[in-house]
């Protein structure tokens, strides 16, 4: 199986949040510096990716602004967490260095860099009067650079010899690649990663099998860790009182790595839980006139089922040989702020 060409779309950068060093990025980087794969972007790619850092640098800056106008008290008080809360704000330095992060990856992948300069037009333009992907009727202005973007990489695929995974978030592209017959899509890194790990690596199937094997000590561990988050009412004045799991489904694995002795994979699951909340009946309210404000008279006290999608990092030891020694070493799941839960259930998809 071919997997040493892979084009890595800008959707892909945007999801990781240009997190360079993060679990999946880094693995990519790993088996880019290898040489066991080659990185392709186009010059559209880059554009494309330093305009969305500008972007999110832009809306992180205001929200911090947001925050510091609703949380002016805090300036009175004397810790350096909080001091640097309330300090200058560089939109143009935090996007340089970003950027400069980009641009160390991409020296540091040897990433081949092609221009659509070359393109031919004609056969663009035939696809969009042919309605065929990835155009379709609707005629998105997202369309066109999708189409030359595949063009080029089919071009240089056909040059090369050997296909390009197409690596992307992206449904145009999706369903694009098959205008293009050197083209393959895959549909998440994670899901790239593993194909190269099984590959690549001796140790890749045994591995899987151990996590397959030990699924429900990790579904017991990925629980544990699920209780230990904050949980916060959304929608309503009030608290969260207690949560309890009820269920974790089996979740998908990606093979991000694995050498002698430790492999790392990225798990996608659902966790259902309970949720025992409390909080203001607006129905029993009161104006007050002199203060301006509602006074609630009593309490809503009820359970309610949620159930929240989350990826999670594992790395386990093995032996090679019987008995395998299965321990995990380390699982952290990625919620970067505490679960909001809400007073109304939205369907209970749990059964």
């Amino acid at each position: 199986m071919e997997t040493d060409l892979v084009y890595i779309d800008s959707s892909i950068f945007i999801e990781k949040n240009f997190f360079f060093a993060g679990t999946s990025l880094g693995a990519l980087a790993k088996w880019a510096k290898s040489k066991k794969i080659q990185i392709i972007l186009t010059d559209i790619t880059i554009n494309e990716a330093r305009s969305n850092i500008k972007k999110n640098v832009e809306k992180a800056v205001q929200s911090i602004r947001k925050f510091r106008n609703q949380a002016m008290i805090l300036r009175n008080l004397k810790q350096d967490s909080i001091t640097s809360i309330f300090s200058d704000l560089d939109n143009q330095g935090y996007e340089k260095e970003i950027n400069s992060q980009f641009d160390d990856f991409i020296s540091e992948c040897l990433v081949e860099i092609i221009s659509i300069n070359e393109v031919d037009i004609d056969n663009i333009f035939n696809l969009y009067f042919d309605k065929k992907p990835p155009f379709g009727s609707g005629k998105k202005r997202n369309e066109f650079p999708d189409a030359f973007i595949m063009a080029g990489l089919n071009d240089w695929a056909e040059q090369e010899g050997k296909p390009i995974y197409i690596v992307s978030k992206d449904k145009d592209m999706e369903e694009g690649v098959s205008s293009f017959k050197h083209l393959h899509y895959v549909d998440s890194l994670e899901s790239y990663l593993d194909i190269v790990a099984l590959h690549y690596e001796v140790l890749g199937p045994l591995s899987t099998r151990l996590l397959k094997e030990n699924i429900n000590k990790i579904k017991e561990l990925i629980e544990e860790r699920f209780s230990y988050f904050g949980f916060y009412l959304e929608d309503q004045d009030g608290d969260v009182l207690d949560v309890e799991v009820i269920d974790v489904e089996d979740p998908e694995e990606y093979l991000i790595s694995v050498e002698s002795g430790y492999a790392k994979f990225e798990l996608t699951t659902e966790v259902h839980y309970e949720a025992e909340i409390e909080y203001d009946d607006l129905e029993t309210a009161t104006y007050d006139s002199e203060d301006k404000v509602l006074i609630p008279w009593r309490k809503i006290e009820k359970t309610v089922n949620h159930s929240e999608i989350i990826q999670a990092d594992i790395q386990f030891s093995f032996s090679e040989s019987e008995p395998h020694d299965f321990d995990v070493s380390d699982l952290q799941i990625r919620i970067p702020t505490d679960v909001g839960v809400k007073s109304e259930e939205n369907g209970w998809p749990y059964k």
